[in-house]
Order: structure tokens, then C-alpha cells, then sequence
């Protein structure tokens, strides 16, 4: 029987495991296989209802707390991503991971890449479907609830220009990624208590730092679902700088993840006993 970590995964001598240490199922569209993307779907309803609604002083602080919360409730299940940026990335990593154990089937034995092979492009694709159902939905509702949205509408603000959004949002994205990618998928970071802290707190941060700048979104997904529940507005045109942006950014942020793991890496080597005493 594999034993799942907190992200999910089970060391390289247990049993074969799906995406987020669940035994893996004959059947492509069992409860168990489907239940990841049901997480998604419901984590990121919560993250667009809320940001769809909360408004000023408090939408960085809200739409940090639910971002919190739904990481807490999803890590174990579905490694919470809430996030289409976060989950290609997520893929693309576990694509690079799989060459390199084709390339040199000696790493099989090392528990990172164990880790870092878990995820399928086959499940980013349901990932994303499920993300992009859950925030349309979520927005749509925020919508119905509260009227007018205008002051949560994804743009470049006054005084600002596309450029300057599409940067703030590839450069908080990439930072978002980063913090995900060194605590839930990094070995070094595993059973940690504080990662839905840092997600939320990261969230919190950026979204205070560029609320006057891009408005603070870092997730294509609550973007059209924002978007599109207010396709009356002019603003639906800059939907591009919020599909466009984090994907640029993430991409980036994946540099310094593979950094830090390979200087961890050679830190775990020359801590390694070199004989007996």
C-alpha cells in the first residue's frame, strides 16, 4: 500500500501512485481518479466568488484568506492548484523530470524526481477545464450577487500602461509559482504545517503591491471568469494582459525553484557520511 507525503506522492519503492498519492485506478473516470478535479473545480469557485465580490482595502486580505483555505482543504487531494499558470508549470516540470529519468534511470531512486514525475499533462488538461468551469461560475454568481463589478474589473489603471500591467502580472505569477513549486512539490519542503500560509500571504502581497497597477489577478482563470461575467464592459478587452502575463511569468519562476533545489542538493551531498568514525 503506498503511504501519500503532503504533496501527494509516494517514495519510489511503494506502490505506483496517481497525481496526489492515491493508488492509481484501472479506470480513467472512477470517484477516486475524478476527485482531484472536482477540488479544483470547487477551490477556485471559491477563490473567483470571492474575488468578484470583495472590493478595496479588503480584496487583497479576502482573496488571500479563501486562497488559504482552499490550499489547506485541496493539498492532500489534488496538490491545490487553483490555477492554470501553477498547473502547466506543474507539467512542465514533471515533463523535465521524466527526461531526465529516461536519460539516466539511476535518478528513479532519488525521491525529488519521484515527486516531481507524479503529474500528467493528461491531468493538467482536466485541471484546467475543471479551474476554468469553477471561476466562470464562481465570477458569474459574484455577479448576480453583488451588481456592479467595476471596481474588481481586471485593467491597467490610471496612470498606468498595458506594458506596466502585463509586468506586474508575470512578475507576481512567477513569484506565486516559485513559493508553490518549494512547497508543495519540492522533498526538501515536505510535511511542512505553513505552506497554504505562504501561498495566501504571497497572494496578499501581490495583489497590495499592483492593486493600483494591474488590479492584482495572477490567475488567467478568475480573469475570464471575471471577464466574462461582465462582457458588457469596455474592459473585457484587456483580458489578453492577464492570460498573456502569468504564463511569461512562471516560466521564469521556475528558474530559481531548480536553482534552490540543486544547491540544496549538493548541500544534502557533502552532509552525507563519507566512512565510519
Amino acid at each position: 500500500m503506498a503511504k501519500a507525503t503532503m504533496s501527494g506522492v509516494a517514495t519510489p519503492t511503494e506502490a505506483p501512485v496517481g497525481p496526489q498519492g492515491h493508488e492509481e485506478s484501472p479506470h480513467l473516470f472512477s470517484m477516486r481518479s475524478t476527485s482531484p478535479w472536482f477540488i479544483e473545480f470547487a477551490g477556485t469557485f471559491c477563490i473567483g466568488l470571492v474575488f468578484s465580490m470583495a472590493s478595496g482595502f479588503s480584496h487583497p486580505l479576502a482573496t488571500g484568506a479563501i486562497y488559504m483555505a482552499v490550499t489547506y482543504m485541496g493539498a492532500h487531494i489534488s496538490g491545490a492548484h487553483f490555477n492554470p499558470v501553477i498547473t502547466v508549470t506543474r507539467a512542465i516540470v514533471s515533463l523535465v523530470a521524466n527526461i531526465r529519468v529516461k536519460r539516466d534511470p539511476s535518478l528513479k531512486a532519488d525521491r525529488n524526481i519521484a515527486l516531481e514525475t507524479s503529474f500528467t499533462f493528461v491531468n493538467a488538461i482536466a485541471y484546467i477545464f475543471a479551474q476554468l468551469f469553477g471561476a466562470i461560475l464562481g465570477c458569474v454568481m459574484g455577479a448576480m450577487a453583488l451588481g456592479n463589478q467595476e471596481d474588481v474589473l481586471p485593467r491597467p489603471q490610471p496612470g498606468h500602461t498595458e506594458g506596466e500591467a502585463l509586468a506586474v502580472e508575470a512578475c507576481f505569477a512567477g513569484i506565486l509559482v516559485h513559493v508553490y513549486l518549494v512547497n508543495l512539490v519540492s522533498v526538501h519542503s515536505q510535511h511542512n504545517a505553513f505552506f497554504g500560509l505562504s501561498i495566501g500571504a504571497t497572494v496578499i502581497a501581490g495583489m497590495t503591491a499592483s492593486q493600483l497597477i494591474s488590479g492584482g489577478v495572477f490567475n488567467p482563470a478568475i480573469a475570464l471568469g471575471i471577464l466574462l461575467a461582465n462582457l458588457e464592459s469596455d474592459d473585457a478587452r484587456n483580458v489578453w494582459l492577464y492570460i498573456v502575463g502569468p504564463p511569461i511569468g512562471a516560466l521564469v519562476g521556475v528558474i530559481p525553484y531548480y536553482l534552490s533545489e540543486a544547491l540544496q542538493h549538493s548541500d544534502d551531498n557533502e552532509t552525507l557520511p563519507t566512512g565510519k568514525a
